[in-house]
């Protein structure tokens, strides 16, 4: 019977030493597979962040996009060595790709002592045609310069007025000069794309316009069309409209957006005096072409 026992005793321990390697094997794995869990989510936001970061440079410059996109993925941590950035043949879209080599802490011991983890971001920019926050102010149609200074919107009392009533101002959500004022403040806090019909809102409406522009100014009375920064309430989004050649209230066709920035307000002759901009804007875009570029785009995350 003891040697029987013994026998037994003899069989026992191999097995166990088995089952307790197979144990702390998986456990190896499983410990180091959250690390790569963990890594592969960290590098996706790196890369997520540069692609953002460096596409809004496009596609006027692909050098400052792809230097743009490198110190944003290494200041979030990326080895420089490491980073891979291509802009796309028509300078729309920029990709970022980072990759870390992460030391196995326990798998080692049984496979490859690293492994290469790696992701990849696509990000595009592409002309605006769809927006929020917009002012009820309308722009027909035209080719404008970037940085010039131009009358936003013209009064009866002007040089060269509107001979039809309309005086380039739009109902945005509701027909009022309540919510007129409200939408020069705040902006229009609803959807508007390119091809929506929208109602004009007939007359001066100095008063309004007078209440909603200065309070918009002076909310940041020290900027400059030099130096402001990018969330000032002096920069506006404007719908571009087909024609204001309308009598009464009335529809007219969104075609894009530009945006402004509010230079002054002259009381005397109720005009709002600016300049157009290049910037971006949440939204939705164009991505396919097909919509005019008045210097207002937007960005997003194509993977």
């Amino acid at each position: 019977m003891w040697r029987h026992m013994s026998g037994q005793d003899g069989y026992v321990l191999p097995v166990f030493v088995v089952f307790m390697t197979v144990v702390i094997g998986i456990g190896a794995i499983t410990l180091d597979a959250g690390r790569m869990y963990t890594t592969k989510l960290m590098l996706r936001n790196i890369s997520d962040a540069a692609a953002l970061a460096g596409v809004a440079s496009l596609p006027g410059s692909t050098s400052n996009a792809i230097a743009t996109a490198i110190e944003y993925a290494v200041l979030n941590g990326a080895d420089p060595d490491k980073v891979l950035v291509e802009v796309s043949s028509n300078n729309d879209k920029l990709m970022v790709a980072v990759t870390k080599t992460l030391q196995l802490n326990f798998a080692g011991l049984i496979s490859a002592g690293t492994v290469n983890i790696s992701a990849t971001s696509t990000a595009g920019i592409g002309v605006t045609r769809q927006a929020r926050m917009a002012q009820p102010f309308g722009i027909e149609d035209a080719v404008f310069v970037i940085g010039e200074s131009y009358v936003l919107k013209v009064s009866p009392h002007s040089s060269d007025p509107p001979p039809y009533g309309n005086f380039y101002a739009l109902a945005l959500g509701l027909p009022g000069a309540k919510t007129y004022s409200q939408n020069i403040m705040y902006g229009y806090d609803g959807w508007i794309s390119v091809g929506d019909m929208i109602e004009t809102e007939p007359g001066n409406m100095d008063g309004p316009t007078s209440d909603g522009v200065r309070y918009r100014i002076n909310q940041d009375p020290g900027a400059t069309f030099d130096k402001f920064v990018p969330s000032s309430p002096r920069v506006i989004l404007i719908p571009i409209v087909d024609s204001f050649e309308v009598n009464g209230r009335t529809t007219v066709r969104i075609e894009g957006f530009a945006s402004f920035f509010l230079e002054s307000y002259n009381l005397s002759q109720d005009e709002i005096v600016g300049r157009f901009m290049r910037r971006i804007v949440p939204g939705d875009a164009a991505w396919d072409g097909g919509v005019a570029d008045y210097g207002t785009s937007t960005v997003k995350l194509m993977r």
